[in-house]
């Protein structure tokens, strides 16, 4: 063979190996910790000199694979060796992996401090990886891989030993040349025939390295079908957002065809206001929301993060029937004039009966108005805003009681008095009666109190003599988002899904500091500052700072560690008992 020709067969040779490389791709499922027994017990070590503390059972062990962390540094490493990770229907071949401890021997130097972060020590784990026919569901094959980390003088405790080891396995299986030459298996979706009607859904299937977020959306055109999954890897917040364009009076249609979890979603118009979406805690498959104004609406998809890798399919439509705004119908053209015939005998014969005009329409008939507080009888109605003159009343002691309606995380100042009142006490109640704080003086009396609820208020406003009159005025300052789901509940019990009370809260510092209590006696305080900083200070682990923002009618808070937390504006907690204002 010629040298020209070998060249040629070379360069053909690469060009196909790394076209074939570019398509190494696998459909990775969560990790899953094999059984307690199957993992390996061990004594923890613990001090400055590491003496023993006391056994690490199979179960413990197994908890060090549930912080979350080992799926995102299985995507990593396995990116890093060119082995794309999309577990929405991308990959041709599937990778479930059951993870193992099988050595441990670890010492946390501050453990006497009830710090469990600085570690030293050696972890082993191994695991048995199954690959699977993603067009079948067969299974194809199985690997074994197993590695050990050591550290010293290291960070993030036994579940970063463990994380590190899960790694150094995911580089190990990313190498073995089974794994590589299933990975690069033609795609499924390349596979799929493309729909023949225009107006059934075109598939998009988006790389794992794409990112999107509410102000830089990924621009989509309706009928769509996408196929993607949320992980921390594109997006912190495990959310990813669609720009699509809208009609005036557009329907848009959202259908979540495929989820390995639940999914909200939430569309905002184009001033990025909220309009419509599905619940985070049972979210339905299907939303529809209607377009006011032409233009380009943003649709949010996200999950709280379990698993950290959610695969997805979303079916992105529309009704494609602008909306045509109503208007009276024009009035009948007037008929053409005729000449009136002569009349006949029997006609002449028979009395003309007078026509009935027809009736002036009917104005409009006015909104009902708004309901207001009506009180029981012998209480009397208060409102924020408008204080309450009461008059001179017979010599002696007497009681008004007042109702007023109460802003959740709102701050109420209640005063009461006038000069030459004489003794006064005010007293409130919770909108079930329970009593909150209470507050007395002599000739003016009042107190400041964030109310946990909306609701209908009572106040009890105490007189030595009611011959003298008093003034009553009630003020309430607003709180922000963040700061009135903060404030909300709060010295309630918030029950479980079991009916039992999961934790109660109270105020070590009105305002401020809300203190959580759990059942066990366990304590941790939060701090929420307006715009949504905090600070949560635990007693069972460090204390951490964070920020918090509102996306789409969701909260999103990011901690200086990097964990995230996400609930709904409309999340609703089930309350029990009132525990009481301040903390014990």
């Amino acid at each position: 063979m010629s040298r020209a020709l070998l060249l040629s067969a070379a360069a053909t040779a690469a060009m196909a190996a790394s076209a074939q490389a570019q398509v190494l791709t696998v459909d990775l499922a969560p990790l899953a910790a094999a059984p307690a027994e199957q993992q390996a017990a061990s004594v923890l070590k613990g001090g400055a000199i590491c003496i023993k503390q006391g056994p690490l059972t199979g179960a413990e062990m197994r908890r060090a694979f549930t912080t979350g962390q080992a799926d995102v540094g299985l995507r990593e490493e396995l990116s890093k060796a060119g082995v794309m990770v999309n577990g929405a229907g991308f990959a041709a071949v599937g990778v479930a992996g059951l993870a193992r401890v099988t050595l441990a021997d670890v010492c946390l130097p501050n453990y006497g401090f009830a710090s469990m972060n600085a570690v030293t020590g050696k972890v082993e784990v191994a695991v048995d990886w199954t690959l699977t026919d993603r067009a079948t569901g067969a299974e194809i094959g199985r690997l074994s891989t197993r590695e050990a980390v050591e550290v010293k003088g290291g960070t993030g405790g036994l579940a970063g030993l463990v994380d590190a080891a899960i790694a150094a396995n995911a580089r190990s299986l990313a190498a073995n040349p089974a794994l590589r030459a299933a990975a690069a298996r033609p795609l499924l979706a390349s596979a799929r025939p493309q729909p023949a009607p225009p107006r059934d859904p075109t598939l998009l299937v988006l790389p794992p390295w794409r990112q999107s977020t509410q102000k830089a959306p990924l621009a989509v055109a309706a009928p769509l079908i996408v196929e993607s999954d949320l992980d921390m890897i594109d997006n912190l917040d495990q959310s990813e957002h669609f720009a699509v364009p809208l009609e005036a009076g557009e329907t848009l249609r959202l259908e979540v065809l495929e989820t390995g979890s639940k999914i909200t979603m939430v569309v905002a118009n184009p001033g990025g206001r909220y309009i419509a979406g599905t619940h985070p805690r049972n979210p339905e498959r299907q939303l529809s929301a209607t377009a006011k104004t032409a233009g380009t609406y943003v649709v949010s998809a996200w999950t709280s993060g379990d698993p950290p890798v959610t695969p997805y399919r979303l079916k992105i439509d529309t009704d494609r029937r602008p909306y045509k705004p109503w208007s009276p119908p024009p009035a009948p053209a007037p008929l053409p004039t005729q000449v009136a015939a002569a009349p006949t005998p029997r006609e002449q014969a028979e009395p003309i009966k007078p026509t009935t005009p027809p009736a002036p329409p009917q104005p409009p008939a006015p909104l009902a108005p708004l309901p207001k507080l009506v009180p029981p009888p012998g209480v009397l109605a208060a409102e924020i805003g408008k204080p309450v003159q009461r008059p001179a009343g017979k010599v002696g002691a007497s009681v008004d009681l007042f109702a007023f309606i109460g802003e959740a995380g709102s701050v109420l100042q209640a005063t009461a008095g006038a000069a030459g009142a004489g003794g006064l006490s005010v007293t409130l109640y919770t909108p079930e009666g329970d009593r909150m704080l209470d507050a007395d003086g002599v000739d003016k009396t009042g107190l400041s109190a964030i109310l946990p609820k909306d609701g209908v208020y009572l106040l009890s406003v105490g007189r030595q003599n009611a011959a003298r009159p008093y003034r009553l005025t009630l003020t309430a300052e607003t709180p922000d988002i963040f700061q009135w789901s903060f404030r909300e509940n709060a010295g309630y019990e918030i029950l479980g899904p079991n009916g039992k009370a999961a934790y109660w809260t109270c105020w070590a510092a009105p305002g401020s500091a809300l203190t959580y209590v759990r059942p066990g006696g366990q304590e941790a305080t939060l701090r929420v500052l307006a715009g949504g900083d905090g600070r949560w200070d635990l007693s069972d682990a460090p204390d951490y700072s964070f920020t918090t923002k509102l996306t789409g009618g969701v909260f999103i808070r990011t901690s200086s560690t990097g964990k995230l937390e996400t609930w709904s504006i409309r999340d609703e907690k089930e309350t029990g008992a009132y525990r009481g204002y301040f903390c014990p």
